[in-house]
């Protein structure tokens, strides 16, 4: 839905994104700002769930800073690769557990990027474009998965695919919170109670979780 035309002409993804669902029985708004902005807009509203795949305008701090309900993030990696990640409020790491040791103020990720030729003094890097597209099948299939609550707590919470080799390799695991300088003080009785009750809360209830 995003082409190099889009691009040329600074379209904006989420307007785009809204005109496919305008097409379908779904009903969609489109607001170019952050999270923390959308909370204080006039919709007014705390979603079930948030689909973060930016890497723009420290987004993933203002995304934890604001208390939010289950996080599903999918990114590419600088060494040809995809990843998946997943937050349960209180029971998984959060976005910033992950990326802690990076995180600067400016910090931006390099995206499907991979090293092509060391023989000269630049290094040259070659662009996988399809590995995007490849971890949005990761957050389909997890998105599938959120609707049968019995069986979703034996999920990992973080899958990682490189093609760095030509033969490839999976790696999953479950990552417990690693205490990190922004959910460490996210205690439960400072949730909102638009959270708490919003449709996968559930999940950080440790009974369900972990029977």
């Amino acid at each position: 839905m995003f082409n190099e035309e889009d691009a040329t002409v600074e379209n904006q993804k989420v307007d785009l994104c809204k005109k496919v669902f305008d097409n379908t029985s779904m009903r969609a708004y489109s607001f170019e700002h952050d999270y923390e902005n959308f909370l204080s807009s006039e919709y007014g509203m705390k979603p079930d769930l948030i689909l973060c795949f930016a890497n723009e305008r420290n987004i993933w701090s203002t995304i934890q800073h604001n208390y939010p309900p289950l996080v599903i993030h999918a990114t590419t990696t600088k060494n040809w690769g995809i990843n998946f990640g997943r937050h349960i409020p209180l029971k998984d790491w959060c976005i910033m557990c992950r990326f802690h040791e990076d995180v600067k103020q400016e910090f931006v990720p390099v995206c499907s990027e991979g090293n092509i030729s060391v023989e000269t003094e630049k290094e040259v890097l070659g662009i996988l474009p399809f590995l995007a597209a490849a971890s949005s099948v990761l957050v389909i299939a997890e998105l599938y998965r959120l609707q049968k609550p019995l069986q979703y707590k034996d999920n990992a919470n973080f899958i990682e695919f490189s093609m760095l080799k030509s033969e490839g390799n999976f790696l999953t695991t479950n990552y417990d919170p690693k205490q990190c300088y922004v959910c460490e003080d996210q205690k439960i009785n400072l949730y909102p109670s638009a959270t708490q009750v919003s449709k996968y809360w559930q999940f950080s209830d440790e009974e369900v979780l972990y029977p």
